[in-house]
C-alpha cells in the first residue's frame, strides 16, 4: 500500500513527539504549510478526559492546537488545524469570515461587534423566512435575542441548549450547516438546513473551537458525511415515561442500535439504557 503525505504527518506528529509550527493570528501569512507563530502565548489549559489520552489536547489561547490522532483516519492533517479561540462568538466568526484571522487586535474587536450586530439585525428576517424550521425546533425569537446578547457580553457560560439556538440562527443567516464533534465522547451534533457548505466545531469539556482548513475551504456534503461516519450522533433523550416501546425501537433503529437481545426483543428499559450511551 502506498504511503501518503498524511501517513508521514501522522508518524512524525504522534510517534516522534514532534509538533508543527504554530500560528499567531495577528501575523498570519497564508502559505502551503501551516504558518508559524510570531509570538509567545501563556494561556495554556489541558483538556483531558481521564483514561483517553488520544482525545486530549492542550488549549492555548490564540494558538494552533493538536488535532486528536484518530482524525488522521479521515482528515488530511496537513490541511486542517484546531484554533484556540477564546469565545464561542470568535469561534464562529473564525470559520465564517476568512479575513478575521488576518486582522490585528483592534480590527478583530471591531469585526466581532459587527458580526454580533449583523446576527441581531437578521433575526426577524430569518425567523420569518424559516418559520417552520424554528417552530419545529421550538426556538422563540425573543429568547434568541436575549442569548445572542449574552453571548456577546461573554459574562456567563451559555447552556448547551442555548448554544444550539445560536447555531440554528447562524446556520440560516450564513447558509451553512454547523457540525459539533465532541472529541471526548466521540459523538456529534448536527445543526443543518440542507445547505451544501459545512463548518465543524470541536468540543471538549467547556471549550468549543473551530476546525479550520488552511485555505479557508468549507466541507461539502460528501466530505462532512464521510467525517461524521466515524462518529455516533448524539441523542437528546426525554424521560423514559415520554416514550412508548415502539417509539424507542424507532429511535434505536435511526441510530443503528440493535433492538434485539439474541433472539428476543429488548425491553423498553434496555433500549432506553442503550440510547443513554449516546446522550
Amino acid at each position: 500500500m502506498a504511503i501518503t503525505l498524511n501517513d508521514i504527518t501522522k508518524n512524525i506528529k504522534f510517534n516522534k513527539g514532534l509538533s508543527f509550527p504554530k500560528i499567531n493570528s495577528n501575523g498570519f501569512q497564508q502559505r502551503f504549510e501551516i504558518p508559524e507563530n510570531l509570538q509567545t502565548t501563556t494561556d495554556v489549559e489541558t483538556l483531558v478526559q481521564e483514561g483517553n489520552e488520544s482525545s486530549s489536547f492542550k488549549f492555548i489561547s490564540n494558538e494552533i492546537l493538536e488535532i486528536p490522532e484518530y482524525f488522521s483516519d479521515f482528515l488530511n492533517m496537513n490541511e486542517y488545524y484546531i484554533y484556540g479561540c477564546n469565545t464561542l462568538l470568535e469561534t464562529l466568526i473564525y470559520l465564517i469570515d476568512s479575513d478575521y484571522k488576518l486582522e490585528n487586535s483592534s480590527e478583530k474587536k471591531k469585526k466581532l461587534e459587527e458580526f454580533y450586530l449583523h446576527i441581531l439585525d437578521k433575526l426577524n428576517i430569518i425567523f420569518h423566512k424559516h418559520k417552520s424550521f424554528y417552530v419545529d425546533n421550538k426556538i422563540k425569537r425573543t429568547h434568541s435575542e436575549t442569548i445572542i446578547k449574552q453571548l456577546y457580553s461573554n459574562k456567563n457560560e451559555l447552556e448547551m441548549a442555548d448554544k444550539l439556538i445560536i447555531f440554528y440562527i447562524v446556520c440560516n443567516i450564513y447558509e451553512v450547516n454547523i457540525n459539533i464533534i465532541d472529541i471526548d465522547t466521540k459523538l456529534y451534533t448536527k445543526v443543518a438546513n440542507n445547505y451544501d457548505k459545512n463548518i465543524v466545531l470541536i468540543n471538549s469539556e467547556t471549550k468549543m473551537l473551530p476546525l479550520n482548513q488552511i485555505y479557508g475551504k468549507n466541507l461539502n456534503t460528501e466530505e462532512i458525511d464521510n467525517m461524521l461516519s466515524h462518529f455516533k450522533q448524539k441523542i437528546n433523550l426525554k424521560k423514559i415515561t415520554n416514550y412508548s416501546l415502539t417509539e424507542l425501537q424507532e429511535l434505536a433503529n435511526t441510530h443503528k442500535i440493535d433492538i434485539m437481545n439474541d433472539t428476543k426483543k429488548k425491553t423498553k428499559l434496555q433500549l432506553y439504557n442503550d440510547l443513554l450511551l449516546f446522550t
